[in-house]
């Protein structure tokens, strides 16, 4: 799973050391630059093979199910807020910043 989120400490995230293993929330703390395995080292001293944002990404914490990322171009389903329906969208691009996906 190749990525290229950055994040910020102290922000919420979901961490997990292989494919097998469970999602876990936690905390982050920095980027471990010179170990090429463990790369996200949380606030309780543990750093962690995988890492992605919590927010939008709930509905893994517990499970073994892997992270999608949608390329562009690609339909996804969008729940509307008003009333809960699902709406086909075209995947433009992941936000980053406000940790959402962006549809056409």
């Amino acid at each position: 799973m190749n990525n290229d989120f950055t994040f910020e400490p102290y922000e919420k995230v979901l961490v997990r050391d292989s494919k097998r293993s469970v999602w876990v929330a936690t905390l982050y703390s920095t980027y471990v630059e010179h170990n090429k395995t463990y790369k996200h080292k949380c606030i309780d001293g543990c750093a962690h093979v995988y890492c992605i944002p919590f927010k939008n990404n709930e509905y893994l914490l517990g499970s073994t199910k892997d992270f999608f990322m949608p390329k562009k171009g690609d339909v996804v389903d969008c729940v509307s807020l008003s009333n809960s329906c699902i709406y086909p969208r075209v995947f433009h691009h992941y936000d980053y910043n406000k940790r959402m996906y962006v549809v056409e």
